[in-house]
Parts: structure tokens; sequence; C-alpha cells
């Protein structure tokens, strides 16, 4: 009889699954690996319990964490913005995160530390962008630190952004205040529309010797619209090969 139920378990396990979750998730393999480990040790049910308040505290981390990545429009792709490669250029005036996560209490000092983090990464910019498509949720919590950032970058003589905010987003911020704190004329509804504003708001002097060029904007007329005398190479076949839009 027990080889019999030996059997039947054994044809229950997904190996396949398994194999995959290995390869892509530290915090799902060792949720797998304690659940595991519990179940040849204890009695099923305490095993269980603990698979689960593994797991929860594997998702409270995750979602505690939120990455910001820095990115930056793909000349090949438009206004697609992709992860800033190590050697890419970068533009000496703006810079541009992307919050991947929710902003609320249990996250916002981390956002903080991350937020500091990238200032002192590039302490010349004097624009900051939020790209905030991925921001699911917002708390009182999340909101106050938007404005705080806002304020505290503003008195360091930066200007921060939002673009890309979710409608029940917005509305929190609305409804709270923090849009007006932060400045209306600084949320933008897309991508497009917060870096032509923003370009128009750079250094004309800055501009006219910078040779990253990393926006459409920047291959033809500087932010005051004075002509450039060279695309850059990248930009102009990526112009070419895409055709009229």
């Amino acid at each position: 009889m027990a080889a019999v139920l030996f059997i039947v378990a054994w044809g229950l396990i997904d190996f396949a699954m398994i194999r995959s979750l290995l390869r892509t998730s530290r915090g799902e393999a060792l949720t797998l690996a304690v659940t595991f480990i519990a179940t040849l040790s204890i009695r099923l049910e305490v095993a269980i319990l603990i698979g689960v308040l593994v797991s929860l505290l594997v998702y409270l981390n995750r979602t505690t964490h939120p990455r910001l990545t820095r990115v930056l429009p793909d000349p090949a792709a438009g206004r697609r913005f992709d992860t800033v490669a190590v050697d890419a250029p970068l533009c000496p005036q703006v810079d541009i995160l992307r919050v991947d996560g929710s902003l609320f209490f249990g996250a916002v000092e981390h956002v903080r530390d991350e937020l500091e983090a990238a200032r002192v990464e590039r302490p010349d910019i004097r624009h900051l962008l939020l790209v905030a498509s991925a921001i699911n949720f917002v708390d009182a919590s999340g909101a106050e630190l938007l404005v705080q950032e806002a304020q505290s970058l503003r008195a360091a003589g930066v200007t921060l952004y939002l673009c890309n905010l979710k409608p029940q987003v917005r509305t929190v911020l609305k409804r709270g205040g923090q849009l007006d704190a932060i400045g209306r004329e600084n949320v933008f509804d897309t991508k497009d529309e917060a870096i032509r504003s923003i370009y128009a708001r750079l250094d004309v002097a800055t501009c006219s010797r910078c040779k990253a060029r990393v926006f459409n904007e920047c291959q033809h007329l500087l932010p005051d619209g004075t002509p450039r005398e060279q695309q850059r190479p990248d930009f102009a076949l990526a112009s070419h090969g895409s055709g009229p839009k």
C-alpha cells in the first residue's frame, strides 16, 4: 500500500515547474525548499502553515522593496524606454527613473533610500522624471513621500516630475492635495508630454555642448529653438529606417 501511495505521489510532482521555479525566482525557490524540508521533518499541517508563512514573508519583502530603474528612450523604438546600459550616454541635466512597484507605508523608506542613492550617483542633474506606469497603488504615506521628495529636490535646485500615473493613483494624489504640492505643471499623462515639456526647460548652454543627445527633441533644435548643426548618428539611422510617422 505504501508503494502505491509513493508512486501516486511521485506522479503528482511537476518536475518541469520545479526546474523553472529554481531558475527564475529565488524567493519561490526558498519557499519550496523550506516547505519540502518541513514536510519531511514535522507534521503535514504544520509544514503547510510554515510554507504559507514563508511565502507571505517573501511577498512582503518583494512589495516593500520596489525597484527604481534608470531608463532612457531607445533610438530604434521611438519613445519606448529601456533600461540604461552601463556605457550608455546620459543626459547631463535629466534623470529618468521607473518605479517598479506600489508606494505604500511599507515601501516608503526603501524608495526614499533609492532616490537618495540616485541623487548621490548623479548630483549635477536638474530635472528628475519618475515614470509611474508600474505604480498600482499609493497610500497616504506614499503620497506624502512624493511631496517630501519634490520639496527636498526643489530646495536643491532640482524639479521632480511624474508621468504615466494610473487613474486610481492620480485620484489619490488629487484628493489629498499632493498634485498641487508637487505642481500640476510637473505631472504629465504620457512620456511624450513629459519629455517635450522638460526639454523646453533645459539650460541651453549645457545642451549646446552636450554630445549625448538622448532624446528625439535633442536632435535638431536646442531648447530655445536654435537649430543644431548635426544629428546624433544612431538617431539619424533609426529615423531613416522607421520612415515617416
